[in-house]
């Protein structure tokens, strides 16, 4: 009887464990098309490059946070992660030069990308591998700023794959701003049940920042 107990707590525990972890496959919305890529004409790089010390993500695909999980932990499985996990995330942004910037997340690890501008506001992904070579991750596009607040960035992968992240200089949008914002992103193809909210409110204190709305 003893053993029959466990066995079934046992398996309850698996299950919830695997319906909450972060499953890749099921928060892709399809492949990179040109709708994806319809880059603002306003962007002001000189304001993104100069605007902060420090930018946040407010909203995001599921699908770009998710890669962004992998690069920052990348000898962590993604399956073995939980939602509650990903809560630890506290994604944070810095531009260290106008063609660089530092990902920042679960209490100071680091991802560098280099921004290489390839035509009217987009630019291409660079990272570099362990052997130190340089490698070519994808297409970011500027769709949408204000060039005050936060700027929507649309991310073309080399598998095909598309995602979009908001940057922002404060913790949180407006729920004016976000809605602007969601109505752009489901104007160019994607869908906002892959929206990902970020909270701020559990990071430490050399994760946090001005908590106002913009």
């Amino acid at each position: 009887m003893q053993k029959t107990v466990a066995l079934v707590f046992f398996s309850i525990v698996v299950f919830l464990t695997k319906s909450n972890a972060l499953e890749i496959d099921s928060v892709k919305e399809g492949r990179c098309d040109e709708d994806a890529k319809a880059v603002s004409t306003n962007f002001d790089f000189k304001w993104a490059s100069s605007a902060a010390d420090k930018w946040y993500f407010p909203v995001l695909s599921k699908l770009e946070f998710y890669r962004s999980v992998q690069d920052l932990l990348p000898d962590k499985p993604l399956e073995t992660f939980t939602e509650d996990d990903a809560k630890k995330s506290c994604f944070t942004m810095k531009w260290n030069k106008p063609t660089e910037v530092t990902v920042s997340g679960f209490d100071g690890k680091t991802y560098e990308y280099a921004l290489v501008p390839t035509g009217v506001n987009t630019f291409s992904l660079k990272s570099e591998k362990p052997n130190g070579e340089s490698d070519l991750r994808g297409t970011a596009y500027i769709t949408l700023t204000d060039n005050r607040n936060y700027l929507v960035f649309v991310n073309c992968w080399n598998d095909g794959l598309k995602s979009w992240a908001v940057a922002a200089i404060k913790q949180k949008l407006s729920e004016k701003a976000k809605e602007k914002i969601k109505k752009h992103l489901e104007g160019i193809g994607f869908d906002m049940e892959y929206l990902y909210e970020q909270s701020y409110s559990g990071c430490d204190e050399s994760q946090k920042g001005k908590k106002e709305e913009l």
